[in-house]
């Protein structure tokens, strides 16, 4: 049984997985991975998705490499003593979009597209936790390397009024 981030981890960097702070919801047994920076609206928006979809966890989703991308909770963070919203271990699935959630002033909410690895490099080397151990960063690029190359990722702009089903 995994009791920390720490032994999480390092578990992750020699299974191909990598935890990242975002929202995850499924709908038609597909995935959706939503992250960004803190307070770009992610438990704003699962709170609004909630009637329409399953939600996996509103904080923290793990992302595992296998034949697809999956994404999954860890099953000890529901131990934690930590406020979350929505928490459902059970529930894994194949990621279909890897969005990056940007809150702007603007009418109503829109997708673009990201074709640049690095900018999405960049962004997953922002927003997982890093190993401190020389011996996992080897690991750990490769890992942000593969999941950039593999994810398929959009920009979600939006304003926090528009319903979010609208764009999936």
């Amino acid at each position: 049984m995994i009791n920390s981030y720490k032994e999480l981890k390092n578990l992750l960097f020699f299974q191909k997985g990598l935890l990242f702070h975002s929202v995850s919801i499924v709908l038609n047994k597909q995935a959706f991975l939503f992250s960004g920076i803190s307070g770009s609206g992610k438990t704003t928006f699962a709170k609004k998705m909630v009637e329409f979809v399953n939600i996996i966890n509103d904080d923290r989703n793990l992302l595992v490499l296998d034949k697809k991308i999956k994404v999954c909770m860890p099953e000890f963070l529901k131990n934690l003593k930590e406020s979350h919203y929505f928490q459902n271990p059970e529930i894994q699935a194949s990621l279909n979009r890897f969005f990056i959630l940007k809150q702007e002033n603007i009418k109503e909410s829109y997708i673009k597209k990201i074709d640049n690895t690095d900018i999405i490099w960049k962004f997953l080397f922002k927003v997982t936790p890093m190993p401190k151990e020389t011996k996992l960063l080897k690991n750990y690029y490769n890992l942000i390397d593969v999941f950039s190359k593999e994810l398929n990722a959009y920009y979600f702009f939006h304003n926090l009024k528009d319903t979010p089903n609208k764009i999936l």
